[in-house]
């Protein structure tokens, strides 16, 4: 009896926690189901898109129908009376209680309300949302505009600048309205579909064509079978291979270098085929992963003086030793990804080869501080380059070593070592004789290379600077431009500033303007004499011209810095990398052929384009098309490679057969 008893107490305590919970209002439930890639990413930078689905629309449409069936007959005379609910409220009893406010303040908060409330507010509020949106004044039309201005840019008609918060509306804003949507450019040419071939052309904008002739391709138009020609070409394409050049047929010797690769395992021995072919085959085979400790023993003469091995993952300890064992008389050494080399491995180096200059590791985490310290006292000053890329243990106290037993250093070269930072510019300012210099991508935990630190060491060793890479120091700005290169490196060829974000497009114009100033300075007095108070000539600084240029992610810089570095360096340039400098157009673009855009709008005269360029980079530049690309095609003589990854505007029209064009859509998928 005791136990049914209890058992009653029971069921009837767990009859009022549910009649409880009954009468307490639902809360809402904060499962939330998957999401995208993209969804996350927007939502983790706080770019909030508005865009329904349409299961959801759906529901909300039904869920305002049935609140509508149960509205009270009387709602309408509470409308006219102007007695409004607060937003707050979820039932029509709930306005009784409220102290009434002003019609025009009232409708605002719930015109207003956010989304997460909304679906809370009942068939009354509703109602009066939709008797606010037919009946609303200019006046009050203008004081929502006013009101929304600082939240985000809306259409300017009532109905359409509502429509985020209209549950029941088919326009919901989608991606296109965030915030941060790149601004709309004008463009020149239109894509359209050929409606012979199904093929895309460019056609401009404001061509003036008939309705029936407009979208038939040029190919078609002429009576030509563009479908067969594009077949063909990306078999050509598939045959030559990326290795051995675009639209070339491959060399006797090529076709003998892929079958060794092919068949590397069974080789006994190269024999003599020469050191560029042997660095090629070491490409090749490295590429394939198929250089091992057996296949690197072929690359092992006595009588090499350099060797580059471009992928020792699978090369152990005894493999690399053995380097030093089978190739004493070695002055150039350069091992990629040598992650399984060790302080013995160093020691064994620095023992036996006798005659090492320069030296490029990749990846020896394993090397100690106290074996790099004991490979520099033993090298001493024969070593003249040193290159180190993905090392953690290489400190400060090692570039201390490297200073003191190793000055006569040309080359010097350091990308990705967690301990780099900005206390080591005061030891590499030792260096006096620096022609190449290195800093890329240092750890971000670490203080970071400030400008101040980079003009002081310009000052003391930029004068026989050639090459200059700072790649990935976030702190670089025009700074270093203006008082560090501008005054101090009149022998430069080679820079890289790719990723540097604090410099600006004014400091480029800068930079380089300046650089053309002094070398028109010193062209008018070149067949003059000038001597100094000892009869010495006087030497002028200036700087002939760039060959190579890297100023991609540096997204600041337009049309007018583009100018400024090709009227300096148009005559020089073999190679430019502009990847993502998006607020370049197609006639900063044009530029680089030799059409340079005048003030009154016409073409300059004079101008010449890059005959030297050899290799240029436009991948991202959304303003890239085909008469951009046909015209660098014609100008630039000696163009070989143009990259064009996410250019959009361009289609498979523009052929060339001397160049290789990369990245361009629907090419890429039939190589």
């Amino acid at each position: 009896m005791n136990r049914q008893n209890r058992n009653r107490q029971q069921q009837n305590q767990n009859n009022q926690e549910g009649d409880e919970q009954q009468q307490q209002p639902r809360q809402r439930n904060r499962i939330q189901g998957p999401t995208s890639a993209l969804s996350s990413f927007l939502r983790e930078h706080g770019i909030h898109i508005e865009n329904r689905s349409r299961r959801r629309r759906q529901e909300e449409r039904e869920e305002r129908q049935q609140q509508q069936q149960q509205v009270p007959e009387n709602t309408s005379a509470s409308d006219n009376n102007n007695t409004t609910l607060p937003v707050e409220s979820t039932s029509a009893s709930s306005s009784t209680t409220g102290t009434p406010e002003p019609a025009s303040t009232t409708t605002t908060s719930i015109l207003y309300a956010p989304r997460q409330r909304r679906r809370q507010l009942n068939a009354a509020a509703t109602q009066l949302i939709e008797a606010a949106q037919a009946t609303c004044s200019s006046s009050s039309s203008s004081s929502l505009a006013n009101k929304k201005k600082g939240k985000r840019k809306r259409p300017s008609s009532d109905s359409e600048s509502d429509s985020d918060y209209d549950d029941g509306s088919e326009t919901d804003s989608g991606p296109g309205s965030s915030s941060n949507r790149r601004p709309f450019r004008e463009r020149r040419n239109e894509i359209v579909f050929c409606d012979k071939c199904k093929g895309r052309f460019a056609r401009p904008v404001n061509s003036g064509n008939d309705i029936e002739t407009e979208n038939v391709c040029p190919p078609c138009t002429s009576g030509e079978t563009p479908n067969k020609k594009r077949k063909k070409t990306a078999v050509r394409r598939r045959v030559n291979g990326v290795a051995l050049g675009h639209n070339k047929v491959p060399s006797l010797q090529d076709t003998c270098i892929m079958v060794v690769a092919r068949y590397i395992d069974d080789v006994e021995a190269f024999g003599e085929i020469g050191p560029a072919n042997l660095d090629k085959l070491s490409k090749i085979i490295s590429k394939n992963r198929k250089l091992t400790s057996h296949t690197a023993r072929l690359f092992m003469e006595p009588t090499s003086r350099d060797l580059a091995l471009y992928d020792c993952t699978n090369i152990d300890e005894t493999g690399l030793s053995n380097i030093s064992h089978f190739c004493a008389q070695l002055k150039s050494l350069k091992l990629i990804y040598c992650g399984q080399m060790t302080s013995k491995v160093l020691d064994i180096y620095q023992s036996h080869l006798k005659n090492l200059q320069s030296i490029e590791l990749s990846g020896p985490y394993l090397v100690t501080k106290d074996a790099w310290i004991d490979f520099f006292k033993t090298v001493g000053k024969r070593l003249e380059v040193f290159k180190l890329s993905h090392s953690f243990r290489f400190n400060r106290e090692c570039l201390e070593a490297l200073a003191v037993h190793c000055p006569d250093l040309k080359e010097l070269e350091f990308s990705r070592l967690n301990m780099m930072q900005n206390n080591w510019m005061e030891v590499i300012q030792n260096f006096k004789h620096l022609k190449t210099l290195k800093l890329a991508w240092p750890d971000p935990k670490q203080p970071k290379i400030t400008s101040k630190s980079l003009v002081s060491f310009l000052n003391s060793s930029g004068q026989e600077l050639v090459k200059l890479s700072f790649a990935g120091l976030t702190l670089v700005d025009d700074q270093v431009l203006l008082d560090g290169l501008l005054e101090n490196c009149p022998k430069l060829k080679i820079l890289n500033l790719r990723g540097c974000e604090g410099i600006t497009s004014e400091g480029i114009q800068k930079l380089f303007n300046g650089w053309n100033q002094f070398l028109q300075d010193n062209e008018e007095k070149e067949n003059e004499e000038h001597e100094g108070d000892h009869g010495i000539p006087v030497i002028q600084k200036k700087n002939q011209g760039l060959v190579r240029l890297n100023v991609s992610r540096i997204l600041d810089l337009d049309d007018d810095a583009l100018k400024a570095i090709l009227i300096h360096s148009s005559k020089t340039l073999e190679k430019l990398n502009l990847h993502s400098l998006d607020k370049i157009s197609a006639r900063g673009l044009e530029m680089i052929a030799g059409k340079y855009p005048s003030d009154d709008g016409n073409t300059m005269s004079g101008m010449k384009a890059c005959e030297k360029l050899k290799n240029v980079n436009c991948g991202f530049i959304r303003s890239m098309d085909d008469l951009v690309l046909k015209l660098l095609i014609e100008k630039c003589i000696s163009l070989e490679r143009i990259d064009v990854w996410g250019c959009n505007q361009l289609t498979s029209q523009i052929t060339a057969a001397k160049t290789y064009i990369v990245g361009r859509e629907l090419e890429s998928a039939q190589q």
